[in-house]
C-alpha cells in the first residue's frame, strides 16, 4: 500500500518544508465490537455508504458491514501509506488509555515501523471529569514519547479542542483549565521534552482571540470546517469557506494552524444518527457538499501549502492539519484508503492526489 515516497525524518530535519498532518479518530479497532464501534458500523451499514468504511471492513449484507482493524498488520499498511504519501504525523485524538478508541494508538506506539510517521494528540481540555488528573499525565508520557510531532525548534505540538461556554462553566472556569495548561508546560519543561505548542480549535475568530489570550495558547485552527452552504452545495464552496478562515483568523494577529477540508457529508450520521452528534435527524439531512474528486483535494492542500509559504508569520509552526485520516462516517474524503471490492488494499486515489502534492515538497 505504500506510495513509496519514502521516510519522514525531514519532518524534523527540514523545517522550510511545510508539515503536514492528518487527524485519526479512531472508531474502527475495536474486536468486541462495542458501543461506539456498533454505532459506527450502523452510520455505514446502507449499502450507499460501504464506499466509505476503511479498507479493512467487510460487508456482512446488502445494508450492514463489519468494521476492525484491530491488528498490528493492518497498522503497519496505514503506517507505510501515510509515510508514502509525504505526511508528516497523525493527530490522533486522545482518549483514556484503556478505550477502544486508543486501540489504534497503541498499535501506533507498538508498531516497529512507528518513526516512518510522527504523532501527536487532539484533546479536550475538560478538568472536571473524573479521570482528569491520570488522563493529564498519561497525555505527558505521550508526549515525551519518541517520534512525538515537535515545531519551532522542539516545542510538542498539541491541539485543543474548542469547548463551549457551558463546558468551562463545568470545568471550574478559565482559570482551573489555565492552571491545566501551565501545569503542562511544567511538567515537560520540568523532563526536557519543551514548551508545548497549544493549538485552540475554534470557529470565531472573536472568541479565539478570548480564549488565546485567557489560557496563554499558541495559535488557533479548526478540527473541521463545518459551516453552510451546505445543500449538496459543491465541494468548492466547502474550499472557499475554509481558506477565507485562514485569512480571518490571521487578521486577528494569534498565530495559525490551518485547516484542510478533504469533504463534508454527514447524511450516514444523520440517517442512523450517534448519541454523541450536537444535532441528529433527518430533519438536517441537507448538511453536506458534494464529493470532491482527488484532483479537488490535491488543489486545496496546494492552497494551504503555499499559504504557509506565504505567511510565515501568521503560522509560524510551518504546519498544516487535514480532517481527515479516518473520520469515515462523519465528513468522509478519508485519506485512508477506503473499501473496494476489487482489491484488498482499497481505494487510494485521495492518499494519491495528496501524495502528489507533497513529493514536490
Amino acid at each position: 500500500m505504500s506510495l513509496q515516497i519514502g521516510r519522514n525524518a525531514w519532518a524534523q530535519t527540514a523545517p522550510q518544508r511545510p508539515l503536514i498532518g492528518a487527524i485519526r479518530w479512531d472508531a474502527w479497532y475495536d474486536p468486541a465490537d462495542g458501543k461506539i464501534a456498533q454505532y459506527v458500523e450502523r452510520s455505514l451499514g446502507p449499502a450507499e455508504f460501504h464506499y466509505r468504511m476503511p479498507f479493512f471492513g467487510k460487508e456482512t449484507g446488502t445494508d450492514s458491514v463489519r468494521i476492525n482493524g484491530y491488528s498490528q498488520e493492518t497498522m503497519d499498511q496505514e503506517i507505510a501509506a501515510a509515510a508514502g504519501a509525504g505526511l508528516a504525523y497523525w493527530a490522533f485524538c486522545a482518549y483514556a488509555p484503556s478505550d477502544p478508541l486508543s486501540n489504534a494508538l497503541r498499535l501506533y506506539l507498538s508498531s516497529a515501523h512507528r518513526s516512518d510517521i510522527g504523532f501527536c494528540l487532539i484533546t479536550g481540555m475538560e478538568s472536571s471529569i473524573a479521570y482528569f488528573k491520570d488522563q493529564t499525565e498519561y497525555e505527558l508520557n505521550m508526549m515525551r514519547e519518541p517520534g512525538y510531532m515537535k515545531v519551532l525548534n522542539g516545542r510538542p505540538l498539541y491541539f485543543v479542542l474548542n469547548t463551549s461556554d457551558q463546558q468551562i462553566a463545568r470545568d471550574g472556569g478559565l482559570p482551573k483549565i489555565l492552571e491545566k495548561v501551565q501545569y503542562m508546560r511544567a511538567e515537560l519543561r520540568k523532563s526536557g521534552h519543551g514548551n508545548p505548542y497549544f493549538v485552540l480549535s475554534e470557529g470565531n475568530p472573536g472568541r479565539a482571540v478570548q480564549l488565546c489570550r485567557a489560557l496563554q495558547l499558541d495559535a488557533v485552527g479548526l478540527y473541521a470546517t463545518a459551516v453552510g452552504p451546505f445543500g449538496g452545495a459543491p465541494y468548492q464552496a466547502l474550499v472557499h469557506e475554509t481558506e477565507s478562515y485562514w485569512d480571518k483568523l490571521a487578521a486577528t494577529g494569534l498565530a495559525i494552524v490551518p485547516n484542510v477540508m478533504t469533504g463534508w457529508d454527514t447524511r450516514p450520521r444523520l440517517r442512523n444518527p450517534t448519541p454523541w452528534d450536537k444535532h441528529p435527524g433527518p430533519a438536517h439531512l441537507d448538511h453536506y457538499y458534494q464529493q470532491a474528486t482527488p484532483a479537488e483535494i490535491a488543489r486545496h492542500l496546494d492552497d494551504a501549502v503555499r499559504w504557509l509559504k506565504a505567511h510565515p508569520a501568521q503560522a509560524p509552526a510551518n504546519t498544516a492539519l487535514i480532517y481527515a485520516w479516518d473520520e469515515c462516517d462523519e465528513g468522509f474524503g478519508a485519506l485512508l484508503p477506503t473499501y473496494d471490492p476489487a482489491t484488498a488494499l482499497g481505494n487510494n486515489a485521495r492518499l494519491q492526489a495528496v501524495a502528489d502534492i507533497l513529493k514536490k515538497e
